[in-house]
């Protein structure tokens, strides 16, 4: 089976080599998407467009399954798996189950790979880019609608200066302090059903070693394109 179809005991999708390395790199991008509920179309459209420039994807929930529907491509369709990167941190989301299984199509043609891959998706997971901690969330359990509290705990307990969140469907963006530093909080919003008069949306983060602040920047997604825009700010005060 492909390193990119693996998945790590940290539950990282990716080979052990690709998850240290992307620690290691000097500069990494960080595609990050979420709320894609059921919408394959729409994942995979940003994938084909960003995935191939990307060093790793961030997914925050709510449509695990079809982050798993779309390795079940990956695994028989090679243009299709050249889009995915190398390591991917997807966590369970409100409407998520814990576990899925996909059929790794490849395997029939490679007789040392299961046929049938159980992909385990945890509440929480960490990923360290360019020498930055991030925390990923779906953020359901993080009483959201009453402030970002909750989520700047999450990323003090690990010492991260960058945590993902979704579950709001609105793209958001800003920083917090901390007594380890600010703390960059990200919601690239939903590439699916946006709210807030918002447009469907995912975002991309440029991550550089020694900088403490990572270029981030939003998309709306209007197919067949996409075009950067901004977000109402976050409010963390």
């Amino acid at each position: 089976m492909s390193n990119s179809l693996t998945q790590d005991k940290s539950l990282l999708l990716g080979s052990r080599e690709s998850i240290e390395g992307l620690a290691q790199k000097d500069s990494a991008r960080i595609l990050a998407i979420s709320d894609s509920h059921a919408n394959t179309a729409a994942l995979s459209f940003v994938l084909q467009k960003f995935g191939v420039e990307s060093d790793a994807l961030v997914f925050c929930g709510d449509g695990a399954s079809d982050i798993v529907y779309l390795l079940q491509k990956a695994s028989c369709d090679e243009c299709f798996f050249a889009c995915i990167p190398p390591v991917i941190a997807f966590v369970r989301g409100n409407n998520d189950s814990s576990s899925y299984s996909f059929m790794n199509k490849a395997a029939l043609r490679k007789k040392d790979a299961p046929l049938l891959v159980q992909v385990m998706v945890p509440p929480r997971n960490e990923l360290t880019v360019a020498g930055h901690k991030l925390v990923i969330v779906h953020g359901h359990a993080h009483s959201l609608y009453s402030g970002v509290s909750d989520l700047v705990q999450e990323a003090e307990k690990s010492k991260a200066d960058l945590i993902f969140f979704g579950h709001t469907h609105v793209p958001s963006s800003g920083y917090a302090i901390s007594k380890h530093g600010p703390i960059l909080l990200v919601n690239p919003g939903s590439c699916s059903i946006p709210r807030a008069c918002q447009p469907p949306s995912f975002a991309l983060l440029d991550v550089k070693k020694g900088n403490p602040n990572p270029d981030c920047v939003f998309y709306e997604i209007r197919q067949p394109t996409t075009r950067p825009f901004i977000p109402p700010p976050l409010c963390v005060g």
